[in-house]
């Protein structure tokens, strides 16, 4: 039997990084041990449905992962939270220097207008726009530098597969989270479970780290005096209290949320005025039916 995409010992998997802690020199390491990387300026550990998560200060923070050599065919895996309005938190780059203004060739995935930018100076091989996303998502790129086509996918859904117009140079061998962008600019960003493929993912992969990475989910229904009712909830780990998540009941006063272990969670909705607070848990996740 074939070992599944999503497996951390599957053979395509060049690494995968989950960020549950920074070592004391800032480092950074990958579950198979085969990349690593460091941390510079504010970046941090933060709590998530996923254990926990790295997030960048959007001013001097960013992550910077060494990848030897870039494949010709290669495909990378993120969950990421889009919690800001200033600019599209999918920042990463794949090849470009951290700063600086010459040879700033690579990939740009994010940053600005909801595009991914491939290619090298002012002339760029393509950059094709993907959809706005609000809260915790599921991103997978999937570059084909030979054939000179890009795919991406949100959540499972393909959202672009374009044609460049040439082949990508890059300017180095690094990955960075929140760096490499425009400018010099820093952006804000939240990423867990970063995992870089040596291969051209297809659908049924994609689907498969979708629905396979985060195995377990919490739902349940809001009422006000009987009535469904639309409104916040937050999700906290119930050992410990930290908050990992903030949904939006539906209109029929409905909610679920992924996360990766079945961990007990404390539920608690936004509070109406003259009510008083209500706290629901420990509840122990389910186990998804994707």
């Amino acid at each position: 039997m074939s070992t599944p995409i999503y497996d951390i010992l599957h053979p395509s998997l060049v690494d995968a990084f989950f960020f549950e802690e920074i070592g004391i020199q800032g480092q950074v390491y990958g579950e198979k041990g085969v990349l690593s990387g460091s941390v510079y300026g504010g970046v941090s550990i933060q709590p998530a449905e996923f254990g926990n998560l790295v997030q960048t200060n959007g001013s001097d923070g960013y992550v910077a992962i060494e990848l030897g050599q870039i494949p010709a065919q290669y495909s990378i895996s993120a969950w990421i939270r889009e919690d800001y309005d200033s600019k599209p938190d999918d920042a990463l780059s794949v090849g470009r220097p951290s700063s600086g203004n010459a040879n700033r060739y690579g990939i740009m995935l994010g940053y600005y207008s909801y595009q991914d930018y491939f290619g090298y100076g002012s002339g760029w091989c393509g950059a094709p726009v993907y959809p706005e996303m609000a809260g915790l998502h599921h991103a997978v790129w999937v570059i084909d530098n030979i054939n000179k086509e890009v795919r991406k996918y949100i959540n499972k859904q393909l959202v672009y597969d374009v044609s460049l117009s040439r082949a990508i140079s890059y300017s180095g061998t690094k990955l960075h989270i929140g760096a490499g962008a425009w400018a010099n600019s820093h952006p804000k960003v939240d990423v867990d479970d970063l995992r870089i493929f040596n291969k051209l993912l297809d659908a049924a992969e994609v689907a498969q780290l979708h629905d396979y990475v985060f195995p377990y989910e919490v739902a349940g229904l809001v009422e006000l005096n009987s009535t469904p009712h639309q409104t916040g909830v937050s999700i906290y780990r119930a050992a410990g209290g930290d908050r990992i998540a903030r949904v939006t009941t539906g209109p029929d006063g409905r909610y679920n949320h992924i996360l990766k272990t079945a961990d007990p969670v404390i539920v608690m909705p936004d509070t109406p005025s003259g009510y008083k607070p209500m706290a629901h848990g420990p509840i122990t996740p389910a186990p998804r039916n994707p």
